[in-house]
């Protein structure tokens, strides 16, 4: 199974928990929907500080492992005949992606951290394999969905979270027409993009 389709997976799970214990709570139908929807326009400033060295810490240390972490999701044979301890390093890579959701979801809600977690690889996914590519048009992506989101909500006065998934859904979808149309992949076999 794909690590993003587990992570998904994974992340839906706890989502549903989440809901069902909300359930049971006096107030839960406000907790389920601040969980579900974050409170991103009610973000201060000393949190969004807090929230910039925490990321930048956790970029750093993503950017100097990205090799390891890199040759074991894709290469694990050559990490395994490098004598790498997979579990160990596929431990730290989840624990510090853990941190970043557990940071994220406060403020931007599960639907929009699932969204910018998944959406721009599988967009991404439909065009190549390359992995330059692969970035470029996940960030890209990202950032038209994020910005088309926000735009559209401070214009029309509606909630910036769901707006901002619904524009990755939009975008989902123009991607899969393009690709329908031939925009894309052209080999047989995505994995050797």
């Amino acid at each position: 199974m794909p690590q993003e389709a587990f992570i998904g997976i994974v992340y839906v799970v706890a989502s549903a928990a989440a809901v069902l214990v909300a359930n049971k709570v006096p107030g839960g139908g406000e907790a389920v929907e601040k969980t579900l929807v974050g409170s991103l326009l009610w973000v201060t400033w000393p949190t969004i500080v807090k929230l910039a060295i925490a990321y930048a810490a956790l970029g750093v240390f993503q950017f100097v492992l990205r090799r390891r972490f890199l040759t074991i999701s894709f290469h694990p044979d050559e990490a395994e005949r490098q004598g790498w301890k997979i579990r160990a390093w596929d431990f730290l890579f989840y624990l510090s992606f853990g941190v970043v959701i557990t940071l994220a979801v406060p403020i931007a809600g599960v639907l929009m951290v699932f969204s910018f977690l998944v959406v721009p690889a599988v967009i991404a996914n439909l065009f190549t394999a390359d992995k330059r590519r692969l970035t470029i048009i996940a960030w890209s992506s990202g950032a038209l969905a994020s910005i088309l989101g926000l735009w559209v909500s401070y214009t029309k006065d509606l909630p910036t979270g769901p707006l901002v998934v619904c524009m990755y859904g939009l975008l989902l979808v123009g991607a899969a027409v393009l690709r329908k149309a031939g925009v894309g992949r052209t080999l047989p076999n995505p994995q050797h993009d």
